[in-house]
């Protein structure tokens, strides 16, 4: 499945369906903003998907240089490969594909009026070859998504206010008891 854009909601909606088959999914570029609003329950069932050993999230984009402007994939394009035994679970060649309008997001998904058709012929293997070409020069991004969402994971870097959190009420506890009973000796418990 190639996309432009994904969010928690439609990584969910996608672990759902694969139903323990190999996905692997190509976003455009993967930006935090597009993975800050989610339920618990979409997040943790984008976390059991990602951490999947048969589903890989890659990227393609690059950056604007000299007179060349940015570019990222903003393809839709959902694909079934057939196996290929030489490429160890891998797929092989593309047996149907949907080329269409919508993101793998909330809004592509249930809101938005999104159309997909059935690519035959030279379209097939036109698209089938492109989406190659992008995999062939991509990033794996599992890692960079999971870090977006997963809780454990906020609390950990340094900086952000939930890892700074404990020491702020620390500090605010002891000032404050210091202020009303004087010199404070904290015991650790």
């Amino acid at each position: 499945m190639a996309v432009g854009y994904a969010s928690v909601a439609g990584i969910a909606w996608l672990a759902e369906r694969a139903d323990g088959r190999p996905v692997t999914l190509l976003i455009g570029n993967v930006r935090r903003n597009h993975f800050t609003e989610m339920s618990v329950k979409d997040r943790d069932a984008a976390i059991r998907f990602l951490r999947r050993g048969d589903v890989q999230v890659l990227t393609w984009y690059q950056r604007a240089r000299d007179d060349r402007p940015a570019r990222e994939a903003h393809l839709k394009v959902w694909a079934v490969l057939a196996e290929s035994p030489r490429r160890r679970g891998r797929g092989g060649g593309v047996e149907a594909m949907l080329v269409g309008s919508g993101n793998l997001t909330k809004a592509g998904l249930f809101h938005n009026e999104e159309a997909f058709a059935h690519a035959t012929g030279e379209d097939l293997r036109r698209v089938g070859a492109q989406l190659e070409r992008l995999r062939s020069h991509q990033w794996k991004r599992n890692d960079k998504i999971l870090e977006y969402i997963t809780p454990e994971q906020v609390a950990e870097r340094p900086g952000c206010l939930a890892s700074l959190l404990p020491g702020i009420v620390a500090a605010t506890l002891t000032a404050a008891a210091r202020a009303l009973l004087g010199p404070v000796k904290l015991v650790e418990a």
